[in-house]
């Protein structure tokens, strides 16, 4: 894969934003699936931890599009250290005493599960995308044999 042209890149000043706005995304989705983690459903006498799954899913989907659609790492980065020092903040007991993070199964999986998903999202490779040239030989490959 050829790096963009300098008339392609964005700017210092869009990428810098950019940045601020995944921190702040990591930030936001990390306190409201804190406080949305907790919400559960009974079906048929079954707790499901509904909130908890909803919540790893929008923080993987953001992770994902922040990585997939924003040139670089360093707003995977700084999305993933928004949603980790977010749930770290809100996993301490506050000087109230009061905790938002309990101690349990559906806490320990909020923990850890966008630690997780952000941290590999941010630093998985980007995947080259498949060159025109390459994808004339697949195609020629396969007439060939037929």
């Amino acid at each position: 894969m050829t790096p963009p042209s300098p008339a392609e890149r964005p700017s210092a000043r869009s990428r810098v934003l950019a940045a601020v706005v995944a921190a702040v995304l990591g930030v936001v989705f990390a306190a409201v699936g804190t406080v949305a983690h907790q919400i559960t459903v009974s079906v048929w006498g079954i707790t499901v931890y509904i909130g908890l799954f909803i919540s790893l899913a929008a923080v993987a989907a953001v992770a994902l599009a922040c990585r997939l659609l924003l040139q670089g790492r360093l707003p995977s980065v700084l999305l993933a250290a928004g949603v980790i020092g977010t749930i770290g903040l809100f996993s301490v007991e506050s000087a109230g005493g009061s905790v938002l993070i309990p101690a349990g199964v559906a806490g320990q999986v909020w923990v850890i599960g966008p630690t997780l998903l952000t941290a590999i999202v941010a630093v998985w490779p980007r995947v080259p995308a498949a060159s025109s040239t390459s994808a004339a030989r697949t195609s020629a490959r396969s007439g060939a044999g037929s």
